[in-house]
């Protein structure tokens, strides 16, 4: 059985790949119900239809790569830190850029996303 800090690295790699595939599916299997995101510009989305509701503003990866990340555990809360390059379009226009990342995961069965917010650098 594979450790929580080995499970949680695992699941981030599947959100990744999920993140830059857009594929819906897999993001919901590891996103809890009450997921919440904050953009870039402070606007926040209450659930994974919603921000894809408003598919317009939310920006179509080519890549994501993880430059540096920290894990902080928290009985069953985690929180997971990191820079990241991110490679793609907005409103069709191309753009690269850094941001900072902050990702909260909890478990309850299993551990499912909670928050993400990002921040460009």
């Amino acid at each position: 059985m594979l450790d929580d800090k080995k499970l949680l690295d695992q699941l981030e790699k599947i959100l990744q790949e999920a993140v830059v595939k857009n594929d819906l599916k897999k993001l919901q299997k590891i996103i809890h119900h009450d997921f919440n995101y904050t953009d870039e510009f402070g606007t926040t989305y209450d659930c994974l239809a919603d921000l894809q509701a408003r598919n317009a503003v939310v920006p179509k990866l080519e890549s994501l790569e993880v430059l540096s990340r920290d894990v902080k555990f928290f009985d069953n809360v985690a929180v997971v830190n990191c820079h990241e390059l991110r490679i793609g379009t907005l409103d069709g226009k191309p753009f690269e850029a850094n941001y900072f990342v902050s990702r909260i995961w909890k478990k309850k069965s299993r551990w499912c996303l909670l928050s993400v917010t990002l921040s460009r650098l």
